[in-house]
């Protein structure tokens, strides 16, 4: 009879490896939890987690290119974006509930117009979110020609908007302080190309607008669309 501590043994270095496989594949942890948790293992949950197990590992592909290049990423595998909505409403999603907004709303307001927004007005997308580690190797130009390259798409400022309102602790999967910054950028009235950014610092999280040179710091993550 086999013992009982083999068994766990066993069971536990199987799962080490699917975890193992999951990261490969991009299934995120959260889901990964979610699909162990199920003791039914059946329904659509269970499906999609094979179905992600069973598709083309993009994601390492990207990890592998952006370590060439002494860079990292992160994987959103779901994030759902309303762009429906006005740019001080989902600014204000996606700052935190303590910040006071109304200060930078005219910022917020200056881009508006700025940005060609998809046709579908809700959108269940895949993010891809790169950072180069050390400071000043982070580069907005260096970002974008990146994911470019890894056929990525741009992001507008809805995406780090509902980042922040979605996962409001995004900060401590990665560090304490980081900020999620849109690709697609814009010129501003005073012709400095700019973009608009999350900054979660702690439990707050405070979305603003800078000037694109400024991206270049070892806490920027730079958010592309799959």
């Amino acid at each position: 009879m086999q013992s009982t501590s083999k068994i766990k043994h066993v069971t536990n270095r199987n799962g080490v490896q699917l975890a193992k496989l999951a990261r490969e594949y991009g299934v995120s942890r959260e889901n990964f939890t979610t699909f162990l948790k199920d003791k039914k293992r059946t329904g659509k949950f269970f499906t999609e987690f094979f179905e992600e197990l069973n598709a083309d590992p993009w994601f390492e592909k990207i990890k592998v290119e952006a370590g060439k290049i002494g860079a990292r990423v992160h994987l959103i595998p779901k994030l759902t974006v309303d762009y429906a909505l006005p740019y001080n409403e989902a600014a204000e999603k996606g700052g935190s509930e303590t910040e006071e907004l109304d200060w930078m709303y005219g910022h917020i307001l200056e881009c508006a117009g700025k940005y060609q927004l998809p046709d579908d007005k809700q959108t269940d997308e895949t993010i891809v979110l790169i950072n180069f580690l050390k400071e000043g190797d982070n580069s907005y130009e260096k970002a974008v020609a990146f994911g470019l390259k890894q056929g990525l798409r741009l992001t507008t400022p809805h995406v780090p908007f509902a980042i922040g309102e979605i996962y409001p602790k995004l900060n401590y999967e990665l560090e304490p302080v980081i900020s999620v910054v849109e690709t697609t950028g814009y010129i501003s009235k005073e012709q400095w190309p700019c973009a608009c950014y999350v900054l979660w610092d702690g439990s707050q999280r405070t979305p603003d607008i800078r000037v694109q040179s400024i991206f270049n710091s070892e806490c920027d993550w730079f958010a592309f669309s799959k």
